[in-house]
């Protein structure tokens, strides 16, 4: 994978993210609706994609449709693109299959079960009455082998046949995903040099965020078997105030521990919401590299503290005169491939 990431350019300069000087190669990209953010995260997918990466991105609001693709990139990005409509044809990774270690061994087929089952009771937040019963019902779908038949439909008869109070809660938690049969048995979906686009916009804001999360999730215990060591993988999330940011949650894992296993967040959201101690201010400060649009409405004070606190009176002038397009980058840079360290307004 490259070593730069260009973003954009200072007057007359190529400005790019130093990937190699930074802590770590998460990118972050906040600022309001219609200010450039998204042509920002497409320009810098293809520019991973080019350099030699894999991209998986979760459309969750028609960010990647037709219509909204920058037109000059617009080729680029279709010839690279590997679609998967989650609503129409499901999302493919082999749930039940062991896992192949990076030194030969492979998963216990014992353990498979409860791996499945705490993967989907930490999406789900389920408590230990909960997990025991989903845990009860997984069991049944591996020996009998029916998600490799029906995929995680399957899953829907087996809590039926509980029949518990329990159970029905969990199935109604999911009760989406089991009727689209969002998730089914075959080869993982990710296309490696490819960006692959999860289709999510026809599902719920809710739905979008549990189907994120368990993806997320299979994608990371994928990244444990050393999976992603040698050309790694960006995982590009669009609205991102929307998922489970919390300490314990799946985002946070990724962002303190992604780096070594070669795993690399680009998070884009419209609104801190809320002050620098918010969860998404908290994530964004955790990520290498940031790039402030044009703020939401009474947050550029809020930003500019989080560009520079020695000098935010300052940033924050510069914010509230930026246009379509222009930004701040913070982090390691190079400018003209020459290290920089300081923020810099950018026009992408």
């Amino acid at each position: 994978m490259n070593r730069y990431i260009k973003i954009g350019d200072c007057m007359n300069d190529s400005v790019s993210f130093d990937m190699a000087r930074s802590g770590n190669r998460h990118i972050a990209i906040c600022g309001k609706s219609g200010a450039g953010k998204s042509v920002a995260g497409q320009k810098i997918i293809t520019n991973v994609i080019k350099g030699g990466g894999t991209v998986v991105a979760f459309d969750m609001h028609w960010l990647f449709d037709d219509n909204n693709i920058f037109p000059p990139l617009k080729p680029e990005i279709n010839s690279i693109m590997h679609e998967i409509d989650a609503d129409l044809s499901g999302i493919q990774f082999p749930l039940f299959t062991p896992m192949e270690y990076a030194d030969g061994t492979r998963e216990e087929s014992l353990n498979v079960v409860a791996t499945v089952t705490d993967l989907l009771s930490g999406s789900l937040k389920l408590k230990c009455r909960q997990r025991d019963e989903l845990y009860r019902a997984m069991n049944y779908v591996s020996e009998e082998h029916t998600y490799a038949m029906r995929g995680i439909s399957a899953l829907d008869d087996a809590l039926y046949m509980l029949e518990s109070e329990v159970a029905a809660n969990i199935q109604g938690k999911i009760r989406t995903i089991l009727n689209k049969n969002v998730f089914r048995d075959g080869p993982c979906f990710i296309d490696e040099g490819k960006l692959n686009m999860i289709r999510l916009s026809k599902f719920s804001e809710l739905d979008q965020a549990l189907i994120a999360n368990i993806v997320l999730s299979y994608i990371w215990r994928l990244a444990n078997t050393g999976a992603f060591l040698e050309k790694g993988l960006y995982l590009f999330c669009d609205e991102c105030q929307n998922l489970d940011l919390g300490q314990n949650g799946i985002i946070n894992t990724i962002l303190a521990e992604g780096r070594k296993l070669g795993i690399h967040l680009i998070l884009i959201t419209q609104s801190l919401g809320g002050s620098c101690r918010s969860r998404v201010a908290q994530c964004l400060l955790q990520t290498g590299h940031q790039l402030y649009f044009m703020p939401a409405e009474g947050e550029a004070v809020t930003i500019a503290k989080l560009i520079s606190a020695a000098m935010y009176r300052d940033w924050q002038l510069v914010l509230k005169t930026l246009k379509i397009g222009e930004c701040v980058a913070v982090g390691s840079m190079s400018v003209n491939e020459v290290a920089y360290n300081r923020p810099l307004k950018v026009n992408i």
